[in-house]
């Protein structure tokens, strides 16, 4: 494991910040790279297939593989990761090795799972969620849901090997082989979009998704790391990390079935309005996208390892430090944001089937969903530092809070401002979920003199 040397009198690590700093910065700049692509990918969507039903369709479709993935994605690193550690602490490298591939066994036999019952339940949750589709799009998207399904599981053994190289700090390549994905759409539009339609893009993602595992998988063995799936018994370390999975698992879900909420009402404001939500979201989600998986790939490590090593002054530290950096960074973000989103989304968007009056309720939209970036990365910071105590339940409680809350102010905004009312709903809970965390946070800095620093609590 890497030193752990700590300043005279205990505090953070010899240069940590730095390499905080440094880390960040890497992943950021590299998924600024990949996420420019995306950023690409949707103007050329847009002129493609602008905001129609055929659109729609695909929205709905992929709909549950992405929140499966995004919530599965999520979970693995801030459940298995400070396990890793702590198990490699205790009994080393190879015992640390052998517990990611039982973790990796147990990953996809689950997201298996998952895909079949997604796939069995298909005729029951695609016409609940496009309440407002043809006949027509609902068979559409139960084909390109058919298509995309097996990216799920594929992505499930790409977020553990990402996770092995982001916990040996290297983050360059884990950050910068998901630009496969968007480049993968992108030439599946370009070589089949006039004659398949949407098809293409899930042909596309499809394949961007396998060829990133294959990527990540060639970069462990050209490293001479090699976890692969392997049967591992439920000892005492892997039930401690499933009782951290668990609730992780719970909180993402909540939190990601927010977007299957806002979707599907957003749905029943009529056709255009899906995909209108859609491209609303899409550049404030990249901006905060890219920072915050920049700062959380970087920071959970660090905080995992003074976790383990029971450095609280170094905990304490780290964290004042990172709240304070992504101030200074995410609120004059923001406003510059605010004030120029029209010019972005004409910018961006308006070509081919994207009309001027696209503009201007996308530019509604997304005013509203740019108020949402400081909360959510200030929870960024909040939520790896409670995994990397291993309290985990926090999360799930606090995105337990957030589901019906959310779908309330939906209903009460979106009869009142419409489509840009579930995008105001959405910044309205990421500030009480930050509140919420804020809170525990606060909690767990009052126990750090207590032996049970590095339990559930």
């Amino acid at each position: 494991m890497e030193d752990r040397a700590s300043t005279p009198g205990g505090g953070v690590p010899q240069g940590a910040n730095r390499r905080i700093l440094r880390a960040t910065l890497i992943v950021a700049l590299l998924t600024l790279f990949v996420r420019a692509f995306g950023v690409i990918k949707e103007p050329v969507t847009a002129a493609f297939f602008g905001t129609s039903g055929e659109m729609d369709a695909f929205l709905i479709a992929f709909l549950l593989p992405n929140f499966l993935i995004n919530i599965t994605s999520s979970a693995f690193s801030s459940a298995f990761i400070p396990a890793y550690f702590q198990e490699a602490e205790r009994r080393g490298e190879k015992a640390a090795e052998d517990f990611l591939a039982g973790a990796l066994t147990l990953s996809l036999t689950l997201l298996s799972l998952g895909a079949l019952l997604v796939l069995l339940g298909a005729p029951l949750f695609l016409p609940a969620l496009g309440s407002e589709l043809s006949p027509e799009q609902i068979e559409l998207s139960g084909k390109l849901l058919f298509i995309l399904l097996p990216s799920l599981v594929v992505k499930g053994a790409s977020t553990l090997w990402a996770s092995i190289l982001n916990s040996r700090e290297r983050f360059a390549v884990a950050a910068l082989v998901p630009a496969s994905i968007p480049i993968c759409v992108l030439a599946a539009i370009f070589a089949w979009g006039r004659e398949l339609g949407v098809v293409s893009l899930a042909a596309g993602t499809l394949a961007g998704y396998v060829l990133e595992a294959l990527l990540l998988m060639g970069a462990l063995k050209r490293r001479g790391i090699a976890v692969r799936p392997r049967l591992r018994p439920l000892d005492a370390p892997m039930r401690a990390a499933l009782g951290q999975y668990a609730p992780i698992l719970a909180g993402a879900a909540v939190v990601s079935g927010a977007t299957l909420v806002d979707q599907g009402m957003a749905a029943s404001l009529g056709q255009g309005q899906v995909s209108s939500l859609h491209y609303g979201l899409k550049l404030p989600a990249v901006i905060a996208g890219i920072a915050a998986t920049g700062l959380g790939t970087a920071i959970l490590p660090y905080f995992s390892r003074l976790s383990a090593a029971g450095d609280q002054r170094g905990m304490r530290q780290t964290l004042a430090t990172w709240i304070r950096r992504v101030l200074l960074f995410s609120l004059p973000c923001t406003a510059v944001l605010f004030y120029y989103t029209e010019d972005l989304v004409r910018l961006l968007y308006e070509r081919g089937r994207f009309t001027a009056s696209d503009t201007g309720l996308v530019s509604d939209v997304m005013r509203m969903y740019v108020l949402y970036v400081p909360t959510f990365l200030l929870g960024t910071v909040l939520a790896r530092f409670l995994s990397a105590l291993r309290r985990n339940g926090v999360l799930m409680q606090a995105a337990a809070l957030s589901l019906p809350l959310n779908a309330f102010l939906n209903y009460v905004l979106m009869q009142r401002i419409g489509l840009k009312g579930i995008a105001l709903s959405t910044s309205i809970i990421y500030l009480v979920t930050l509140l919420y965390t804020g809170a525990a946070t606060l909690r767990a800095l009052g126990t750090f003199g207590r032996p049970n620093l590095s339990s559930e609590g």
